[in-house]
């Protein structure tokens, strides 16, 4: 019986070490999985799904839900992102994830964006602290909305297009909630929509093959 007992006590010792094992090692792996959220630097692109009427009339226009883009900025070690909405301001990434959709977010980066032009794109991105959100999407520079503040900072910066400048006339405009934008915004202010002014979409911006991915959190 002692002898036996002996042989269920190693057994049992040689289960739980081996477990051990196995949880360790699961242990590592999922850490090492997460590590990347952190892999974040100034400069960097972050895009969310908003939940707005705005939102899904851009998902009519584009295609794509993926509806607005800030910029991440590192202030001491905490993340924030800089954003054109009304009017253009940093919150922290927290808040940011949180509006969106699920909470899920996709981040991107210029690789071959050095150190001295994240710090100079940050000070380009400071400028537009306080300018007023364009409902109208006009490609002015009284007014900005989200796309267009990183398209030009980083033009600024860089010399390089982040996203595909186009026109209106190629955006899918026949959509409910985009007739609607228009005439909300542009109709009943005795505006027109220019077919013919430049923009430049969140998502046109995510497909730019100078980026490359860094986070996903959607499936």
């Amino acid at each position: 019986m002692k002898a036996k007992s002996h042989i269920l006590n190693n057994a049992s010792t040689l289960i739980v070490c081996v477990l051990c094992a196995v949880l360790m090692s699961v242990g590592v792996s999922l850490e090492a999985e997460a590590l990347p959220e952190l892999d974040y630097k100034t400069g960097d692109l972050i895009f969310h799904k908003s939940q707005s009427n705005q939102a899904k009339a851009i998902l009519e226009a584009t295609g794509s839900p993926w509806s607005h883009v800030g910029v991440l900025v590192d202030d001491n070690g905490e993340w924030f992102v800089l954003e054109a909405v009304q009017p253009v301001r940093i919150v922290s990434l927290k808040s940011f994830i949180n509006r969106g959709i699920k909470k899920h977010y996709r981040t991107y980066r210029l690789p071959s964006l050095t150190d001295i032009q994240r710090e100079a794109l940050r000070g380009e991105l400071t400028r537009y602290l306080g300018q007023n959100y364009d409902l109208f999407f006009e490609w002015s520079d009284d007014l900005t909305y989200c796309s267009e503040l990183v398209y030009k900072a980083y033009v600024a910066v860089t010399s390089i297009e982040i996203g595909d400048l186009q026109k209106y006339s190629e955006l899918r405009l026949n959509g409910p909630f985009v007739q609607e934008l228009i005439r909300r915004r542009l109709t009943m202010t005795g505006r027109n929509l220019n077919l013919n002014e430049p923009i430049v979409t969140p998502v046109s911006q995510m497909n730019d093959p100078d980026l490359k991915l860094i986070i996903k959190t959607d499936p």
